[in-house]
């Protein structure tokens, strides 16, 4: 966290001991946030979130390889401050290696069970995990759920609780659907997904490209940066020129 300090989409980091760490202080709570911002708002902060997530992946500079996989990027590990959404929470990241052999970064393991978040090369299917080696890619597909929470008022795979939980077997059958049929989760509201709104239909497109089934069929957290960031200018000028003109 002390090396993304430099970065306005990551929570900045005052001291540490053990497992605690002083940070800057989070002034919202993401999700209340995003559910009462304005279509261009939701924009940026999709915006916020993948360029956190690009600093923590290229520590080192975007044309250096992967220093650190975030391996818990959820609404609840993103934070608000200063109208920014910020990363937070690296506790469980994944500090990659090389391979010097086959001169390639090095892959890890799966170690975490939770169908509802989780990307399909994680899933753990009727008592097993998938054995897959892992990579950057997992925030990539975490990073797709944050866009869908931003546009769908709700979290993926909602339909699943039960009373605020998702039972073992329900958790088995999201992990088949996500496992082998690389299924997307459901809006509550089907509107959503022929949306006209070019905010949305823009983060709607970036959740999509989250969404691929093959870690290497989804985009680098830096083009998914640079394609909201793109958008979120065009439509800024746009809406300065309709109020000008």
């Amino acid at each position: 966290m002390e090396r993304l300090t430099p970065s306005p989409y990551v929570m900045d980091i005052y001291g540490f001991c053990g497992m605690s760490a002083i940070t800057e202080f989070g002034q919202g709570n993401f999700k209340s946030v995003v559910d009462e911002a304005t279509p261009l708002e939701k924009l940026k902060y999709a915006r916020d979130v993948a360029a956190g997530l690009a600093s923590a992946h290229y520590i080192d500079g975007y044309d250096h390889n992967i220093t650190l996989v975030h391996n818990d990027l959820n609404p609840s590990n993103v934070m608000m401050n200063h109208g920014n959404a910020k990363l937070n929470d690296f506790n469980v990241g994944i500090m990659m290696t090389w391979h010097r052999r086959e001169n390639r970064p090095c892959r890890f393991k799966s170690m975490f069970a939770n169908a509802q978040w989780r990307a399909p090369e994680e899933q753990f299917i009727d008592g097993e995990y998938s054995n897959e080696p892992l990579s950057e890619k997992i925030d990539v597909y975490a990073l797709g759920n944050i866009f869908f929470r931003i546009i769908a008022g709700h979290d993926p795979w909602k339909e699943y609780k039960v009373e605020g939980r998702i039972s073992s077997e329900d958790q088995n059958d999201i992990a088949k659907h996500k496992r082998f049929d690389g299924d997307l989760p459901d809006f509550l509201d089907p509107e959503m997904v022929n949306t006209s709104i070019p905010e949305i239909k823009a983060i709607y497109d970036a959740m999509f490209k989250c969404f691929q089934k093959l870690p290497n069929d989804r985009p680098t957290a830096v083009e998914i940066e640079r394609e909201l960031n793109q958008a979120y200018t065009f439509l800024v000028k746009q809406n300065l020129s309709s109020a000008t003109g």
